[in-house]
This record gives structure tokens, C-alpha cells and sequence, in this order.
């Protein structure tokens, strides 16, 4: 994980992680989190991005649809 968060702070990406595994660089403020409206998952996740980010990447958006998708398909709740 450590080298994933290494090129989200880098601008390499997005990534899906622990809410604990990133708790210390969200508060640093080394990344950033985004709560996708409609999104209800049971173990707390961070999207994260850099925090110079203005907008949201178009692969972000099909990544976080295509996560929704996954999880109407299993039949989670929103």
C-alpha cells in the first residue's frame, strides 16, 4: 500500500485504501478523500487524491461508476 500512496501523493492516480491504512496522511493532509454521493460501503474506504486536484479525472468517475456497478450487482444497499 505504501507504494500505491506513493504515486497517488505523486499524481500518478487514485486508489482505494483503509480508512486506517491512510488515516495519519489525510490528516497531514498529504491526500485527499472524496465520498462518492450514493456510496455506502461497510468497511470506511478513501478515494484518494492530490489535494491540488481542482476536478475530478473522467477515468476517476468511470472508476468509481464502475465500483457502484460492482456493488448493485452484489446486491448492497444505497
Amino acid at each position: 500500500m505504501n507504494e500505491s500512496l506513493r504515486s497517488v501523493m505523486a499524481g500518478y492516480g487514485a486508489m482505494l485504501a483503509p480508512s486506517l491504512g491512510v488515516e495519519e496522511y489525510v490528516k497531514r493532509r498529504e491526500v485527499g478523500r472524496v465520498k462518492v454521493k450514493g456510496v455506502e460501503i461497510s468497511r470506511p474506504v478513501f478515494l484518494c487524491s492530490r489535494k491540488s486536484d481542482d476536478s475530478i479525472s473522467n477515468n476517476v468517475k468511470k472508476f468509481t461508476e464502475f465500483v457502484k456497478s460492482i456493488y448493485l450487482l452484489e446486491g448492497s444497499r444505497f
